[in-house]
């Protein structure tokens, strides 16, 4: 390896799906990198939001790009990549339903005390998780509304689904397990009112801005189903490895196929 690679730097939290993907990205690839965990060494934040980043990110030099961002990531480090052809909108709304009721069947197998379970790396409960993993399609809806692409944590000022996203995070503080299946089941009706309205025949190439880069609806699309399902794993890591529940019906990897998914499940 050169010494070019290894002044490569990820920066990560815990529990993040793109921070997964990213470091594992970097470590099939052969790249050497530094993996910083930003909860445990916050000092270094400052290194990230000084090139207009956050988690996840990859810095090398003075450059950084979004580490959910995987072909400007090879670009950064000098490595080929061909990203994968994204599949059809008509098969990623179909693939939602599938993992969307996924969530639904292993959130109403968590007991009420299990909802409160927050993992040794991350100060996030199961509640906070289901929630989240959850309202993920609504920063795909909210950009079809408006044309802005916010994720995470954060969301807009405007937009009927922004508004539902804001209830996901009252929800993942308070809501029961039949308060959070209630959620997830809006969540499937949203995407299925807009598919049946104006998705059925909308390309979804129309090209926005977001926090890491100009991205078409499509690109979108497929990240707020695969980010669903990337928590949807976590919430049924959770509910048997940690809390001991014997889980009935869980997500398999036929209901995952296609998608751009880490390896790992929590990190």
């Amino acid at each position: 390896m050169t010494n070019e690679t290894r002044e490569v730097t990820a920066y990560w939290v815990p529990g993040c799906s793109s921070c997964l993907r990213m470091k594992e990205f970097l470590e099939k690839h052969d790249v050497a990198f530094e993996a910083v965990n930003l909860a445990e060494q916050p000092d270094r934040y400052p290194q990230v939001q000084a090139l207009g980043l956050s988690a996840p990110a990859v810095i090398k030099g003075d450059k950084g790009v979004p580490g959910m961002d995987l072909t400007r990531i090879a670009e950064l480090v000098g490595i080929e990549y061909e990203p994968p052809i994204i599949p059809a909108p008509a098969d990623l709304v179909k693939q939602y339903a599938v993992v969307n009721a996924g969530l639904r069947r292993l959130t109403a197998q968590y007991p009420e005390s299990g909802l409160d379970y927050k993992s040794p790396d991350r100060d996030r409960s199961m509640r906070e998780l289901i929630a989240h993993a959850a309202s993920a399609i609504q920063e795909f809806l909210h950009a079809t509304e408006v044309d802005e692409y916010v994720y995470g944590n954060k969301h807009g000022e405007n937009g009927a689904f922004n508004a539902r996203f804001a209830v996901g995070g009252e929800v993942g503080r308070t809501g029961s397990v039949n308060d959070l299946i209630v959620y997830i089941d809006q969540m499937q009706a949203d995407v299925t009112a807009w598919w049946e309205e104006w998705g059925f025949d909308d390309p979804l190439d129309r090209v926005i801005s977001a926090p890491f880069g100009h991205v078409t609806l499509h690109e979108i699309l497929e990240r707020g189903v695969w980010h669903t399902a990337q928590h949807t794993r976590q919430v049924q890591y959770f509910l048997g490895e940690r809390l001991g529940v014997e889980v009935v019906e869980p997500l398999t990897d036929a209901d995952l196929a296609g998608l751009p998914l880490p390896e790992g499940i929590h990190a």
